[in-house]
């Protein structure tokens, strides 16, 4: 098959269609990595016991409805608190704490947290169920 001018033969064009389908291809990972980025810094990533600065637990249990108050601050100076939320995992309670980029509307790098403690609750962790901070 001759390859001349007006004639362009089907190993150029799957050669110009390869090379316009690995750009596709590369753009797309480029724009799904920014994405994953962007999203993880701003949703936050969880912090572990040893990324905060001080913990504090307060045994509310003589109370009524029994609680723990869970009070504290993050080390990292660039990141703030995201989210503070609670997961029940049987007689456990896993305080889990998000840290993502320090931005307006979101500076503070401390958190509280309250659990009623219900007679199925024996344990709280933070962070890894492992990692217990109050037991009854």
């Amino acid at each position: 098959m001759w390859f001349g001018p007006g004639n362009y033969g089907l190993a150029v064009r799957w050669g110009i269609a390869t090379v316009e389908s690995s750009s596709y291809i590369r753009l797309t990972a480029f724009l799904l990595v920014g994405f994953m980025a962007v999203f993880l810094l701003e949703y936050g990533r969880p912090v572990s016991r040893g990324g905060l600065r001080s913990i504090q637990v307060i045994d509310l249990t003589s109370s009524q409805p029994a609680a723990v108050s869970i009070d504290g601050s993050i080390s990292s100076s660039s990141f703030a608190v995201s989210s503070v939320k609670q997961i029940r995992k049987g007689d456990l309670v896993v305080i889990v704490v998000r840290e993502g980029l320090s931005r307006p509307g979101r500076r503070t790098r401390s958190f509280h947290c309250d659990v009623v403690v219900s007679t199925g609750i024996n344990r709280i962790a933070f962070g890894d169920p492992d990692d217990i901070i109050w037991q009854r």
